[in-house]
Order: structure tokens, then C-alpha cells, then sequence
């Protein structure tokens, strides 16, 4: 599977979208938020806050790249899920 160039990809999708797209994709919210958990303070605050109060969530975010393979996602995973998050 050959990942989509972020280049391609409109990289923002709203709040409803991602979450969405992650509970098609087998994604609990709860393993979203243990992840962001186990992360050092201040990032850990930081990172809450942008999860709960974020209208917008870009797939290039230094934070959503990191914590992607926390949740077990590959770069193109994380790809397509941003690329079905765009169709809901």
C-alpha cells in the first residue's frame, strides 16, 4: 500500500470527522485518550486541551504524527484515515 503525499491530502478535518473515521477504523476514543495520558507534562495538558477543544484536526500536526504509532498506526494508516475522515 503506497501512503497518499500529504501534498494530496486537504489536511484538516473537523473534531466530528476524525472521531468518527477512528470508531470506523476500530479506534476507540479510549485509546486516543490514553495515549495523549501517558504523555510527560506539559505536553500531556497541551495535548488534552488540543484533543478536547480543537474544531480542527490537521494530519501534519507534530502531535497526531507522534502519537500515531503509540495507537498502532503506520504513516499510510494514518493516511487513510484521514482520507475517510474527508468523506464523512
Amino acid at each position: 500500500h503506497k501512503p497518499i503525499p500529504l501534498e494530496d491530502i486537504d489536511t484538516s478535518v473537523s473534531a466530528r470527522q476524525i472521531r468518527t473515521a477512528m470508531v470506523l477504523s476500530g479506534i476507540s476514543i479510549a485509546t486516543i485518550e490514553a495515549a495523549i495520558d501517558s504523555l510527560p507534562e506539559p505536553t500531556k495538558t497541551v495535548a488534552r486541551i488540543a484533543w478536547d477543544h480543537s474544531n480542527l484536526y490537521y494530519r501534519d500536526n507534530k502531535l497526531v504524527v507522534a502519537l500515531a504509532p503509540t495507537v498502532g498506526l503506520s504513516v499510510s494508516q494514518l493516511d487513510d484515515l484521514w482520507a475517510l475522515a474527508k468523506t464523512l
